[in-house]
């Protein structure tokens, strides 16, 4: 998207103003988000997700990291809106089947399993197989060992296959504890999700600091790791701000990709501190 000459002065002196009067520096920041919206929405505001994109980064390229995201916050939480607060991930199908390997968990686990079969899988690698090539629509894996320590195996056997996280299952057997995942090709509009996973690769765009200020704006509280390949940044909160964070991080950073939209089921806290 070019800017025409009078929209870039527009923009140059908003940001030269904000700069040089710091008493006043939020109202003029805030006038830059609100011009630079304007101009956004008049002129990419129907283009499709990588259009938009394209064109946030190339309105935004002469702004500050701060102003980028902050701006990614003002345009997402303006087109959530345009949008009537849509869910971007398609409704749960009827009559799933789950892959899943015979555990001593597996009764915790029928009892935990509401709108869904399970069919039996004679392995972990079988059971992300028949998530990957249809033969089921989801499998679910142990996450987490009875220690609370993360299989990061299982994890990464998901990721290579484009498996997404869409729910935990916290089970019991006897004095022994366990946290099964669902997995599946597409996140689906969980109705009381609270989590979502986004990963990405830092870079000096796109960095581990920016992207948690990015969902930190929103009131969200976030976590990342990194997974060896990408970092992984979770953020918790209400379903619709996951909703509108998740449109801003594919403005601030549209390289990133969805890991898992589901509830947490006390992950945070369990697992995390």
């Amino acid at each position: 998207m070019i800017l025409t000459g009078r929209e870039k002065e527009a923009l140059d002196e908003l940001s030269a103003m904000a700069e040089r009067h710091e008493t006043a520096a939020e109202a003029y920041e805030a006038l830059l988000l609100d011009e630079a919206a304007r101009i956004f929405f008049t002129r990419a505001g129907a283009l499709d997700g990588e259009g938009r994109a394209r064109a946030f980064r190339e309105l935004t390229a002469e702004l500050s990291i701060k102003r980028r995201w902050l701006a990614a916050k003002v345009f997402s939480e303006r087109l959530r809106g345009e949008k009537d607060c849509a869910s971007p991930f398609p409704p749960k199908p009827e009559g799933e089947r789950f892959a899943v390997c015979e555990s001593r968990f597996s009764a915790a686990l029928k009892e935990r399993l509401s709108g869904g079969r399970l069919v039996r899988a004679e392995s972990f690698e079988e059971a992300c197989e028949m998530a990957g090539d249809g033969r089921a629509d989801g499998c679910i894996l142990p996450l987490y060992d009875a220690q609370g320590r993360l299989l990061s195996g299982v994890r990464r056997m998901c990721a290579d296959l484009g498996l997404k996280k869409r729910r935990l299952f916290a089970l019991e057997h006897g004095e022994e504890r366990a946290v099964y995942a669902l997995f599946s090709e597409n996140c689906r509009d969980e109705e009381d999700a609270d989590c979502l996973e986004y990963s990405f690769c830092p870079s000096k765009d796109c960095a581990r600091a920016d992207m948690t200020a990015l969902f930190e704006a929103y009131g969200l509280a976030c976590r990342t790791e990194d997974d060896g390949r990408r970092c992984i940044l979770s953020a918790f909160g209400s379903k619709r701000t996951l909703w509108a964070s998740l449109e801003g991080a594919r403005l601030f950073c549209p390289d990133g990709a969805v890991e898992g939209f589901f509830r947490s089921g006390g992950e945070q806290e369990e697992n995390n501190g």
